[in-house]
């Protein structure tokens, strides 16, 4: 019963890191979109930022999706 509780913990943990990251990763593709738009900043880099949220969006759904199915099933 221990070992299961540690899973879902370390599981939870992930979840939150992964929020974490995905929050950030917003931040900055909004502030490079800002930079942007007033020539501040190259779009090459407002567009990697952009792929980086998506990227990061990508894997925190795919990881609460597949815990939900596990925590379900």
């Amino acid at each position: 019963m221990q070992t299961a509780y540690n899973k879902l913990e370390r599981t939870q943990q992930m979840l939150s890191v992964s929020q974490e990251l995905l929050a950030t990763r917003a931040e900055s593709s909004r502030v490079l979109q800002q930079e942007l738009a007033h020539g501040a900043a190259l779009s090459s880099r407002a567009h990697m930022a952009l792929a980086q949220e998506f990227d990061a969006k990508r894997c925190c759904f795919s990881r609460s999706s597949s815990t939900h199915k596990r925590t379900t099933s």
